[in-house]
């Protein structure tokens, strides 16, 4: 997809700080509030912008252990996958979801918890709960603070590097 030279410009300034307001781009782009109010619409309309999400630092709130397990559909899980019931099997432990076309573990969550006593309760009872429509293959429990990264702005960013020169 081809940017403007100000497009790239404002989603580096989000990227940054994506609580500015236009007022606050305009004048770091040297452009009107107006100006920077249609770029933003363009690029949601887009579909570049999709939302504004507040992150959250985990520790603070109380969220201490995270789990990446890696699920295997059963046959029951496959037809409700099917069915487009994935959304059904979603529940608030689960912070991502990734379905990959193949593999060993076709279905990647991380999860977090409170603590490990309310992690080792949920995988209980998650692989009760669901033994006719998953098979657990592995799950990785780590802390808080082996989280190295939790953003993928670098990433944003040299891909926009790379689309033409950019000037924040």
């Amino acid at each position: 997809m081809k940017l403007t030279s100000n497009e790239k410009k404002l989603l580096v300034n989000l990227l940054e700080d994506s609580m500015l307001n236009d007022a606050q781009l305009a004048r770091k782009m040297r452009l009107s509030p107006q100006g920077v109010g249609k770029i933003r619409k363009r690029l949601e309309e887009k579909g570049v912008i999709e939302e504004y999400r507040l992150r959250l630092n985990y520790e603070r709130i109380g969220i201490a252990v995270f789990a990446i397990a890696m699920l295997e559909f059963t046959p029951k899980g496959i037809a409700t996958l099917a069915a487009g019931g994935l959304e059904k099997m979603l529940d608030s432990n689960m912070i991502d979801v990734f379905h990959t076309p193949s593999g060993i573990a076709p279905l990647i969550i991380l999860f977090g918890f409170r603590n490990l006593g309310e992690h080792d309760y949920y995988f209980r009872r998650f692989k009760e709960e669901n033994i006719d429509t998953f098979v657990v293959k592995q799950v990785f429990t780590f802390s808080n603070a082996g989280i190295v990264r939790r953003t993928s702005t670098e990433l944003y960013m040299k891909v926009l590097k790379e689309m033409g020169k950019i000037i924040p």
